[in-house]
Parts: C-alpha cells; structure tokens; sequence
C-alpha cells in the first residue's frame, strides 16, 4: 500500500513539472498566423474558416457573410502585392485564448498595395472558433493609417 501511495505522489509530481498539453484552439490560432504572416498559400489561409462564418472589418463596418464572401473579400491574387522587407507580413505581439475564443494585437509591417506605400498598422483581431477549430466569427481592429 505504502509502495502505491508513493507512485501515485511520484506521478503527479512528474505531472506537475511537464508543461501542460496545448490547447488546440491556441494552437490553431499560432497556425493561422503563420499562415497569414508568411502570405504564401491563399488556400491554406481561407481553409481556417468554416463555410458559414462571419468576418467584420470594425473600422470599415464592412461585413461578410460565407467563407465564399470572406474569400472574395481577403483574396490575396487582387491587386500587386509587395512584401514588407521584413519577409513577412506582420509580428503578433500577444494572443490570449479563453475557451474558443482567440484575441491577438500586433502590427502589419508597411507594404506595398497597387503601387501605393501602406502600413505600419496596429490591429486587434478577435476570434471564435467552433468544435471543428474552424473560425466561426471574426472582428478586425486595424488601425488603417494612410
């Protein structure tokens, strides 16, 4: 009996040290961002929203219903697109997960757009996600400084 109660103890101590299983949503999330940082696979990036999702652009007020709408609206083969000199896209400073939903700040570096210089830009994007971990809704801060 002694022997047992001294495994259990050793057991839970070792779980106790082990870094906790990540959560998937946040490891959903990371991917995203990846994926959208490195700007270089349209079909990977759109295939993180579910069929019926919803994203708000805050500061436009635009809304898109449908990852057919959302795909149309985020479609990375419009216009000349000129990557920062960074190589990449943006740096995501601070993501907090709760249950499954995602709240990530950060800053788009300053790019290139159909000849025109835009960014820096600070954003807030806040999202949620369902069972699958495909996103469901999305709320875009971006502060579009021109």
């Amino acid at each position: 009996m002694k022997q047992s109660v001294l495994f259990i103890f050793a057991v839970f101590s070792l779980m106790a040290c082990e870094p906790a299983p990540k959560n998937t949503i946040e490891a959903k999330a990371q991917e995203y961002f990846n994926v959208y940082t490195e700007r270089q696979s349209f079909e990977r990036f759109i295939a993180f929203y579910a069929p019926n999702a919803v994203l708000k652009d805050i500061v436009s007020g635009e809304e898109f219903e449908g990852k057919d709408k959302i795909k149309a609206f985020l479609d990375w083969s419009k216009g000349d697109f000129v990557m920062p000199e960074q190589g990449k896209l943006m740096n995501v400073d601070k993501q907090i997960v709760k249950g499954n939903t995602v709240v990530t700040q950060g800053t788009f570096h300053a790019f290139t757009y159909n000849g025109q210089s835009l960014g820096p830009w600070e954003f807030v994007i806040v999202q949620e996600y369902n069972d699958a971990q495909l996103i469901i809704k999305q709320s875009d801060w971006i502060n579009y400084a021109y």
